[in-house]
């Protein structure tokens, strides 16, 4: 877990708009609390992604060079088999109303079709990734939010992904994080459309989530 406290900058960062100034002290705040932490997660994702060498270096030069995943095998035989990836949703009755049980039953199904909506329209399964992140770092993120267009559009709205949690810089002292920084990296022609849909839809700022 990362120890470093805050620094007095930050500490006194005002809660208003953020500015491109305070954007950045607090990115260079957050990457020095969580730097630890993610040299370790490189390390396992070399374990994962079949990049860590199996020989040390004094015997690597009289060996051939071999990578193995059997991390990668026992992470993901663990997840299929042993983690759920389908939540089960409950809604109590809410009122004395005869068809109150109806409703919440109604909410139940509604918020299932949503979310397995969302689910498989992304590449991998959302709850599938929240499981190989714990699995691997005991920690993940899960980005949820609204497409503009998509509900102009007639289509479910609702966006739901799992990043890296390398990619997410959030306070680790807060048990509800206020504000968080999504580091990622785009291609100009990805920039450039986005800032051009979000034109098109008059929207005041950057963030869709």
């Amino acid at each position: 877990r990362p120890k470093q406290a805050y620094s007095r900058e930050v500490r006194e960062m005002p809660e208003e708009r953020p500015t491109n100034s305070s954007v950045m002290a607090w990115r260079q705040h957050l990457e020095k609390v969580w730097h630890d932490t993610h040299t370790n997660w490189a390390t396992i994702d070399s374990y994962v992604w079949g990049r860590y060498p199996l020989w040390q270096k004094e015997d690597a030069a009289k060996r051939s060079i071999y990578y193995t995943h059997r991390a990668r095998a026992i992470l993901d035989r663990t997840n299929d088999n042993i983690l759920p990836y389908k939540p089960q949703w409950h809604r109590d009755p809410t009122g004395e109303a005869e068809d109150a049980q109806r409703m919440a039953d109604a909410v139940e199904n509604w918020v299932d079709a949503v979310w397995l909506d969302a689910s498989l329209s992304q590449t991998f399964l959302p709850a599938k990734e929240v499981g190989r992140n714990l699995l691997k770092y005991n920690y993940t993120c899960v980005e949820v939010g609204f497409d503009p267009v998509e509900t102009e559009a007639g289509r479910n709205p609702m966006i739901m992904r799992v990043p890296h949690p390398w990619q997410v810089l959030m306070s680790p002292y807060e048990r509800r994080p206020h504000r968080a920084i999504k580091r990622q990296r785009w291609y100009w022609t990805e920039l450039q459309a986005y800032l051009k849909r979000k034109e098109e839809t008059g929207a005041d700022n950057l963030v869709e989530v």
